[in-house]
């Protein structure tokens, strides 16, 4: 049974909709006004993701791979429901395969995430579904420290601290938890505040965690060893992955499959290694070999 199921995947920008900072649009910021996302798209719309369809398979990895501005980033967080629907129109279906949808078997039914209220979506992400951002330095508040923000998930979600769990997390991210839970966010490396957000976001161990971007801001030995603790983590958790990342040479290591967007559109998919040893796509082939010639420089 499959995890989460895409089809079509639509999105436009609204004509006439704000954009901040001199144009540009801020996609990664996890604390903007979200809303549903179940609105049609009209004609007027400027298409930024076109047609999309993708499935990830229960415990698999699924990673998503293109140059920046390829709709990757917009794909997770209209999955996510953190869309604004003012600027955004989003059209599809996505279903989600909750676990007890999953414990039913072939009598279970799927949550169209995108036909849910604000509500109810939020009450299913709290529980099963969890999201990793480009910058860790702007998920967390920085006059708490980690032990309060762990308090304050644990507040949100009204669930009990699993000691035990916290434990075997911190071990399994090479960082000494006694240590971590008294510093500030300011006080970490951009290193070590990623692997505390690999911590939060699995601390209830989530059906499907997302990815977007979590090496971005790290140098290349960091960001292989955060994609090398997710991959330790997805086996001890069982979860599924979506990774987002421009940078295709860590998704090797990661992925059980691949899809490579440009411009807004799936230009090829497969097997992770077919797509590194028998791509067809000249793009593919492309991103793969300026990946590698930048780390050999």
């Amino acid at each position: 049974m499959n995890c989460l199921d895409v089809k079509h995947l639509t999105i436009g920008l609204r004509q006439g909709s704000g954009r901040n900072r001199g144009g540009k649009i801020d996609y990664q910021a996890p604390h903007t006004n979200s809303r549903t996302i179940n609105a049609a798209g009209t004609s007027a719309d400027k298409l930024l993701v076109h047609d999309v369809s993708f499935s990830i398979g229960e415990g698999q990895t699924l990673a998503v791979a293109g140059e920046s501005g390829s709709g990757k980033t917009l794909t997770a967080l209209a999955v996510m429901g953190l869309l604004d629907r003012p600027l955004f129109s989003v059209r599809g279906a996505c279903s989600f395969f909750s676990r007890s949808a999953a414990a039913a078997g072939k009598s279970g039914k799927p949550v169209d995430l995108f036909a849910l209220t604000e509500k109810e979506r939020k009450s299913l992400c709290l529980e099963e579904i969890a999201m990793i951002y480009q910058n860790p330095f702007r998920s967390l508040s920085p006059v708490e420290t980690i032990k309060t923000h762990i308090k304050h998930i644990c507040a949100i979600k009204r669930r009990q601290l699993d000691s035990e769990w916290l434990y075997t997390l911190f071990d399994a991210v090479q960082l000494e938890r006694e240590e971590m839970l008294g510093k500030y966010p300011h006080e970490l490396s951009g290193g070590e505040l990623q692997r505390i957000m690999l911590v939060l976001a699995i601390l209830f161990k989530p059906r499907l965690l997302i990815c977007d971007e979590p090496t971005a801001s790290l140098d290349y030995q960091t960001g292989k060893l955060i994609v090398l603790l997710l991959k330790h983590l997805k086996e001890i958790n069982g979860m599924s992955l979506l990774f987002i990342s421009h940078d295709i040479s860590l998704v090797r290591d990661i992925a059980d499959a691949v899809i490579i967007m440009k411009n807004g559109r799936i230009v090829e998919t497969g097997a992770t290694e077919h797509i590194f040893t028998r791509s067809k796509e000249t793009y593919t082939q492309q991103l793969i070999q300026a990946a590698y010639l930048e780390k050999s420089c």
